[in-house]
């Protein structure tokens, strides 16, 4: 056995020598761009960003196709090393707790090593004998999954045998599986396309209801903030998915006037969230660190449905407000945003930009006035709209 070792295992030659050329490239055109600094501007201190960016690309250049050339695992009886460009590490086989499995095959030492964790490079060329050296390392990710099913199938909350919760596990997880795609199609349809608009409002509002009930309905079959090979169905999705799309409809679709109100009504919002999911979720009830995290994530979600439903659900007349046109811009960024410059109106004593839609801007920036429809807010909070005044 120990005459079959060491055996080197060196990156896929395909993925190797593509970087390499990449690296290459990178470090030529660095070089060049370097050389040729005072030709890309007249001015010293544009001549020495330049000068340091291309340099900085020709150093990460001339990194990769070093690294890509001397990355190897080397393989012996009782040890592995993985050598870099610059770097050279080593575990001791006793000394290795498990290994895990995500884009990269990652080796966990046992607590008590002074050893930090090794993550084997992507696109190793291994053979059967470096399979086989592996197939020593005791699966980590396998023994968590295997742990964490055994417990839900001695939960005596589960009613049944365990082939029953067994099967009622399967179905939990195609619900669970179901609903997130359902989030990801109300998500994309709330974000891109909102039409008819109140019906993809409600849809979006709805699904992490719904998930709360099927959790509460199936105990710790759910999950909504699983841990690692959990064997619990996943409700992260239809959960958290829904609010970001919510919120980014209010940021776009309201002006809200007074900020205070509306953050109070979204605290409250989001306190009515999270009792219900306390009450519906027993690891909820188990970690207060899970309580905080998922109360960090369902801020989108309180926000947006709060600020929509204010907007949406307002059954009252505006107060309308003529305000003078005091300039227009157009700022560009990740997204175009137009905005006018409005002097003082009603309750507004001070001028300021407001945010309007591109066919608006076109038509408002052109006037010397313009109305500002001032609303009460189905929750009490005052939002308003831009718009023509009426004529006559």
């Amino acid at each position: 056995m120990n005459g079959d070792f060491p055996r080197v295992y060196r990156l896929r030659s395909g993925w190797r020598n593509t970087f390499v050329i990449l690296g290459a490239v990178f470090a030529v055109g660095g070089l060049t761009g370097v050389i040729f600094v005072r030709e890309m501007s007249a001015f010293f201190a544009g001549q020495v960003v330049m000068a340091v960016l291309c340099l900085g690309f020709a150093l990460m250049g001339a990194y990769t196709v070093l690294d890509m050339l001397r990355t190897r695992v080397v393989l012996n009886a009782e040890t592995i090393e993985l050598k870099g460009a610059f770097s050279k590490r080593s575990l001791w086989r006793p000394d290795i707790e498990g290994r895990r499995l995500t884009t990269v095959i990652r080796l966990e030492p046992r607590r008590e090593s002074l050893s930090r964790a090794m993550e084997l490079p992507q696109y190793l060329a291994t053979d059967a004998a470096f399979d086989a050296w592996m197939a020593t390392i005791p699966d980590l990710d396998s023994a968590e999954a295997e742990a964490s099913l055994n417990a839900l199938l001695e939960d005596s909350s589960i009613p049944g045998s365990d082939d029953e919760r067994l099967s009622a596990l399967v179905r939990a997880r195609k619900i669970a599986s179901r609903l997130t795609w359902a989030s990801f199609a109300i998500t994309g349809w709330l974000w891109v396309y909102p039409h008819p608009y109140d019906l993809a409002v409600a849809c979006a509002v709805a699904l992490p209801w719904v998930a709360f009930i099927v959790a509460a309905l199936g105990g710790p079959l759910y999950k909504f903030s699983p841990e690692r090979n959990d064997a619990a169905a996943n409700l992260s999705g239809p959960v958290m998915l829904p609010g970001f799309a919510l919120m980014i409809r209010a940021l776009f679709d309201t002006q809200v006037f007074d900020w205070q109100d509306m953050l109070l009504a979204t605290i409250a919002t989001l306190a009515v969230c999270m009792l219900f999911m306390w009450w519906s979720m027993r690891e909820l009830r188990e970690s207060k660190a899970a309580v905080a995290a998922i109360a960090l994530l369902m801020i989108p979600y309180a926000y947006g449905t709060a600020a929509l439903a204010n907007m949406r659900l307002d059954p009252g007349e505006p107060e309308r407000f003529e305000a003078t046109v005091m300039g227009s811009h157009i700022t560009r960024g990740k997204s175009t945003e137009y905005y006018l410059e409005l002097g003082p109106w009603g309750p507004q004593s001070e001028a300021g930009d407001v945010e309007v839609g591109r066919d608006y801007y076109e038509r408002g920036s052109r006037q010397e006035t313009v109305c500002v429809y001032l609303y009460r807010g189905a929750l009490g909070v005052r939002w308003f709209q831009v718009w023509d005044c009426p004529r006559g």
